[in-house]
Order: structure tokens, then C-alpha cells, then sequence
């Protein structure tokens, strides 16, 4: 049975608990987690980069003998080198097979093609994933499971609301003070769509939510 813990950052000293048991305890319960995500019939692959993540997973991978591949992608101008330079000499270290993709900026239809499948639940600043998923296939085939990470370099924040919400229209409001990357009304006249039928298009979509 796995363990859930609520960690309590002001609470200071160890409780009593042993630490090199509670580490051995995290580490089996990784393990298992990359075992049920591993396809046995299809490739694995993953997402190698300097991150503590990555690492973590394609270690425990390859100590577990589970066979996996790695890749790497620099995308358009932005400096990836150190990410790299560190992805092939780890997966050098781990023996498993190991490509770099160098991957060129989104087009429209990459982006056009993210907002159909994901339906706004990806922002369309992803849709350089496209293009990378793209030589991912073309090189290790269609049955492709695909190990990523994301801030394994920090800690997870608490995104929940600050404030309790307490209808739909408070919803809203609080989606777009979190989210939006410009003025709604601006958003509105680019999108040549009143701002009303954006925002009963966010209330529709959350109240299919229930």
C-alpha cells in the first residue's frame, strides 16, 4: 500500500521517523512508478536534459535493466548547449542509445493543429512539442512512450486559489487574473470576438466540468 504524506514545513525535527528508511521508501515507490509507465512492447524514450528529473528517471530505468532510449532538442536560436553537452555524456554513462534533435520554430499550422487537438488546454506556446514529437516517431517509431519532466528543478507551488470561489462567474474571473497574457478586451479585438462570447465560452466550459 502506498504511503500519501501532507508535509508540514513548519513543523520542525524529523518526528521520529528514520530517515534512510523513508528514503528507501521513496526510492521503491519511484521505481515502481517508472516499471508501470515502461512499455514492454513499444519504446521508451526519455526526454534527456540537465534536469534533476530526467536524470532520476533514466537512472532508475537503466538500474532497474529496463530498456530505454534518450533524446535531446535544441529549439531555433535558444542556447541549449550545457543541456546537451550534459544529456550525451549521461546517457554515455547509462549505455543507452541516445539523438539529438535540433528542432526549428513553430509554424501556424503547428500551432492551429495544437489548438484543435488540445482545445485550448495546452497554450499555444507548445506548439514547438509538434515539430519535436514529429522526429520522435520518425526515429524511434510510432509506439513511442515518452518519459518528460517539467521544473524538476524547483519545488511544486500550491496552485490552488488564494480565495475560496464561489460560483461559476468567480470561476471565470479568477482564471482570467490568473492566466491571461494580455487584456481581454485587446484578446477580443484580435480575435475579431466579442469579449461576452469569450467569457460564456469560458463559463460553458467550466460548467460541462460538473
Amino acid at each position: 500500500v502506498e504511503r500519501l504524506y501532507r508535509h508540514n514545513f513548519e513543523r520542525r525535527g524529523d518526528g521520529g521517523a528514520d530517515l534512510r528508511e523513508e528514503a528507501r521508501s521513496l526510492a521503491d515507490l519511484f521505481e515502481t512508478a517508472c516499471r508501470d509507465r515502461h512499455d514492454p512492447d513499444g519504446r521508451n524514450v526519455v526526454a534527456l536534459s540537465s534536469g534533476m528529473d530526467s536524470r532520476m528517471v533514466a537512472s532508475c530505468l537503466a538500474k532497474t535493466g529496463l530498456p530505454f532510449a534518450s533524446e535531446t532538442f535544441s529549439y531555433g536560436n535558444f542556447a541549449f548547449e550545457k543541456d546537451v553537452r550534459a544529456a550525451e555524456k549521461l546517457a554515455g554513462a547509462l549505455g543507452c542509445e541516445w539523438k539529438h534533435f535540433q528542432i526549428e520554430p513553430a509554424c501556424g499550422k503547428d500551432a492551429l493543429d495544437l489548438l484543435r487537438m488540445k482545445d485550448g488546454l495546452n497554450f499555444l506556446g507548445m506548439s514547438f512539442s509538434l515539430p519535436l514529437f514529429r522526429r520522435i516517431t520518425e526515429t524511434f517509431g510510432e509506439r513511442v512512450t515518452l518519459f518528460t519532466g517539467d521544473g524538476g528543478d524547483k519545488v511544486i507551488r500550491d496552485i490552488r486559489p488564494a480565495a475560496r470561489i464561489a460560483d461559476i462567474d468567480a470561476l471565470v474571473k479568477y482564471v482570467l487574473a490568473a492566466n491571461q497574457l494580455m487584456p481581454l478586451d485587446l484578446a477580443a479585438s484580435v480575435a475579431r470576438v466579442p469579449a461576452g462570447e469569450i467569457l460564456e465560452g469560458l463559463r460553458r466550459r467550466f460548467e460541462s466540468y460538473e
